[in-house]
């Protein structure tokens, strides 16, 4: 898991045929954010990296899956989707089986989010469908949940996820501004 959720999410950056300059300006705030937490107040980079990784996944996914590279054939695109089935499975083991006490709990908040996600995507207005807005509510959802347990996981550890997160934000910036 450790592995998996800044690969998924690095690599979930590459996907968009194109980034709004928005978004580059988004990530780049938030890359100089991050930096300027890590170097001064190291005790609110959890939330920084927190809120780095709510705006950037969903703006990630949603171009992603809306307007996806030319090099993402049928085959590849089907392995990134896979890969997001063995990042639940990780995350399931990691759940159920962490024998610490202060590690990730699912809570009432959890079930309602993920009630909201499988009901929206099924909505009867054509406009939703149209979007494909089940899978990438999912793919969002995922990565949520994966970064959460990961953070509780590390036990205040960060540097495995802020400098995947930094380097994706990275990522992002510059690929807008091309």
């Amino acid at each position: 898991m450790q592995i998996g959720v800044p690969s998924i999410l690095l690599l979930s950056c590459f996907l968009p045929a194109s980034i709004p300059r928005y978004v580059s300006f988004l990530s780049l705030s938030l890359t100089g954010l991050i930096i300027v937490t890590w170097l001064s107040k190291r005790k609110w980079l959890e939330g920084t990296l927190q809120l780095a990784a709510y705006l950037l996944i969903p703006f990630v996914i949603y171009l992603g899956e809306q307007n996806m590279a030319g090099w993402m054939n049928g085959e590849l695109t089907r392995l990134y989707n896979l890969s997001y089935g063995f990042l639940v499975l990780f995350i399931i083991l990691t759940v159920k089986f962490s024998q610490r006490k202060s590690g990730f709990r699912t809570n009432p908040m959890d079930f309602l989010i993920l009630f909201i996600a499988l009901l929206v995507p099924n909505l009867p207005d054509p406009r939703i469908q149209n979007y494909g807005m089940g899978l990438v509510a999912a793919k969002i959802i995922v990565l949520f949940f994966g970064y959460e347990v990961l953070v509780k996981e590390l036990r205040g550890d960060l540097k495995r996820f802020a400098l995947p997160t930094v380097a994706a934000l990275a990522v992002v910036a510059v690929r807008g501004f091309l």
